[in-house]
Formats: C-alpha cells, sequence, structure tokens
C-alpha cells in the first residue's frame, strides 16, 4: 500500500490537469417580452446552437445591456423575443460597436424590426401577432405565440 501510495505521490505532478474555465469567446443577448414572457429552455438551446455564452434582460433593461455590450470585447448577437424586439431597437443607436447578427421572433406587426440601415444581418420570425409586419421576415402561421422560439430553433437553425 506504501509504494502505490508513493507512486502516486510521484506520478501525480505529472497528471495533466483540465484547462481552467475560459472566458467567453461571443455572446448572445436577449430580450423577454412583456409580463417576463419568455422561453428560457428555448433560448439556452440557441444559444447552445450558436456555441456562445448567453445572458437575458427585461425588455426595459437598455442602459443595463447597452453598459455591457460597450464593456466586453468578444462579438455579440442580439435576440429579442416579442416586446424584447422594441429593445433591440432601442439598443442598436446606443451601442458603441453593432451585434454580428440580430434575430427576433414574435415581434407584434406594429413594431419596426428592419435594420437594414445599420448594415447587419438579421432574422425576424412573426406569429400571428406579427403577420401584417412591413418589417422583413417569416410569418410562421398556426405556431402559437408562446412556441414560436422553439419552433424557430427546431426549423430554421
Amino acid at each position: 500500500m506504501d509504494i502505490l501510495f508513493s507512486l502516486f505521490l510521484f506520478f501525480a505532478p505529472l497528471i495533466e490537469k483540465p484547462p481552467a474555465e475560459s472566458a467567453c469567446d461571443s455572446y448572445v443577448i436577449g430580450f423577454r417580452g412583456l409580463n417576463r414572457a419568455f422561453d428560457q429552455r428555448a433560448f439556452d438551446r440557441y444559444a447552445d446552437l450558436r456555441v456562445s455564452c448567453s445572458l437575458v434582460y427585461d425588455y426595459a433593461e437598455v442602459a443595463e445591456a447597452v453598459s455591457f455590450v460597450d464593456y466586453i470585447q468578444e462579438p455579440y448577437e442580439l435576440y429579442g423575443y416579442s416586446a424584447g424586439a422594441v429593445t433591440i431597437g432601442q439598443i442598436l443607436p446606443q451601442v458603441s460597436r453593432l451585434p454580428e447578427y440580430v434575430i427576433t421572433v414574435g415581434a407584434l406587426s406594429s413594431v419596426n424590426v428592419d435594420f437594414s440601415r445599420y448594415g447587419i444581418h438579421f432574422d425576424n420570425y412573426f406569429d400571428a401577432s406579427g403577420r401584417s409586419s412591413r418589417s422583413p421576415g417569416r410569418y410562421i402561421p398556426g405556431v402559437a405565440h408562446d412556441r414560436i422560439q422553439a419552433y424557430v430553433n427546431r426549423f430554421y437553425k
């Protein structure tokens, strides 16, 4: 037994240790809808598919999100669900650098989610609440507002 313990002490320093947790290489920053409406599970899945760290704000937390974006150096994307799509329109003119991509899911038809003036890539996915939107995007019939986030993950990657 003493021999085994001695061998362990001898070889322990030679065993490679796992690397320390590294900082995020990129972020997906999400914005909830009214009354904190948000499918967190679908959003987490989306961020995993993007291989990004994720962070979620309420739709009214514009200043906090702008501060975070201006603090980080890594690339980031914005994700707005329902009323959170409005937040993206408020954030873009305030940040010191633009996101690499923007996605809105379930925006109301009255919300302008045409971000082409910023020269960034974006996609909008509308349910019945956004059917008559003048903004570019894809209308998805027959999907409930509270299920559209998961639907978009499954069918539009």
